[in-house]
């Protein structure tokens, strides 16, 4: 698969992934965790959907992640875990990610969380619990608690229209039903 399929492949699935029945649950890395150069970490999860399963750090927005590195590979996804230490070349960073899972429609992705090397982590000028990014048309609303969602929990009271989708803080209309031709 050619590199941009595959990095637009992760992206799509990274978004779908929030509105489908993900095959692994991811409890660790998530949002609030730092992992620092030279840490011995653990990416955990629940599940064994395939008989083995790979672990691959991934960064940027949410529609668009690049694949950074496998930490782990052909790991028996009954074992849970994937050990790793965290490689001090890593640009430091807020909007990295997670996925496990063999096949591409079985990946489930983690939560963004920060990776703090020898370079000063950016500034985060987005959904504070969404990689520094603003939400997407897909999720397009900036909770109080800095989270992007679709519904009055997202949008309504505390919702942070600088960082929501086109600036404006209100649930999207439901899709319209399919029209048939007779």
């Amino acid at each position: 698969m050619h590199s941009s399929k595959l990095y637009f492949t992760l992206a799509f699935l990274f978004v779908s992934a929030m509105f489908s029945n993900a095959a692994y649950n991811i409890t660790t890395p998530g949002t609030g965790v730092v992992w620092n150069a030279t840490e011995a970490v653990q990416v955990l999860w629940t599940g064994t959907d395939e008989p083995e399963v790979d672990v691959n750090l991934l960064y940027g927005p949410a529609d668009n992640l690049t694949l950074f590195a496998v930490l782990c590979s052909n790991v028996s996804s009954s074992l849970g875990e994937c050990n790793y230490t965290v490689d001090p070349s890593i640009p430091s960073g807020i909007n990295y990610a997670v996925s496990v899972g063999k096949l591409p429609e079985a990946y489930s992705y983690s939560s963004y969380f920060t990776i703090q090397t020898a370079n000063p982590l950016p500034a985060n000028t987005g959904c504070l619990n969404n990689g520094g990014y603003n939400c997407t048309q897909t999720l397009p609303c900036c909770s109080a608690s800095g989270y992007c969602g679709a519904t009055d929990a997202y949008c309504g009271t505390g919702c942070a229209p600088q960082f929501s989708f086109n600036g404006v803080c209100s649930v999207p209309p439901p899709p319209a039903p399919p029209s048939s031709k007779f």
